[in-house]
């Protein structure tokens, strides 16, 4: 099922930080990235604090994650 771009614009919208391209910790410790992205375990082994995430894989997270 294909998200809906104005879904997408909203949650963009809507992240207090925006759609960062650094890894930092979230108000919880969570290292996080784009929007509002929670880094996973495999990820993680990948990206470190401070780390710049490329742009199609910020938004591959964005889209995969509003789809849930």
């Amino acid at each position: 099922m294909a998200v809906p771009q104005s879904y997408l614009d909203y949650l963009s919208s809507d992240e207090v930080e925006g759609n960062r391209s650094d890894v930092y910790p979230d108000s919880e410790g969570h290292l996080t990235a784009g929007v509002g992205h929670k880094l996973t375990p495999s990820e993680l082994k990948t990206y470190k604090e401070g780390d710049e995430v490329p742009e199609d894989i910020r938004y591959d997270w964005l889209i995969k994650d509003a789809a849930k």
